[in-house]
């Protein structure tokens, strides 16, 4: 929290200042949107060429058009951290033994679901990693830590 804070994103008259140049470059001297003129204002704070109208209109006033803009959780941890993690964990089992995919995906097919809004039932194999939207990684993550506390729980009367 304490680098989301110091480092966030300010719209101020530096960062419109390099945003317009850089569009100066492209749509007026003909440069090519990678070129290296144009890397060279944008790259540094990873801006892109793209006016805001928000940041047109209000900045006159103090407005900040970084602090309208949420953190997108679904993106960030489910389609990010978790689905990379989920396909190293599937990578492990697959170079201990081939089979284990097998019984991962067993064991994902008999959760069942739960709740209106929360886990669905799985109905493809989930080692093979096809068509796997957020939603399903997302199930992927619930079920995975359902089966974890679980199984610690079973371990205790065991």
């Amino acid at each position: 929290m304490q680098q989301r804070r110091t480092l966030a994103r300010v719209d101020n008259a530096q960062r419109r200042a390099h945003i317009s140049s850089a569009r100066k470059l492209i749509y007026q001297d003909e440069y090519a949107v990678n070129s290296e003129a144009v890397e060279k204002i944008l790259k540094a704070e990873s801006l892109v060429p793209t006016d805001n109208a928000f940041s047109k209109k209000l900045s006159p006033f103090g407005f900040n058009v970084f602090d309208m803009l949420l953190v997108d959780l679904m993106h960030e941890i489910e389609l990010g951290v978790w689905k990379d993690l989920f396909i190293h964990l599937i990578r492990l089992l697959d170079a201990v033994d081939k089979t284990l995919k097998f019984e991962l995906d067993r064991r994902y097919r008999e959760m069942p679901p739960f709740g209106t809004n929360g886990i669905r039932r799985t109905t493809s194999n989930r080692s093979e990693l096809k068509k796997m939207t957020a939603n399903a990684y997302e199930d992927a993550l619930l079920v995975c830590s359902t089966l974890i506390l679980f199984y610690s729980l079973l371990r205790q009367f065991i």
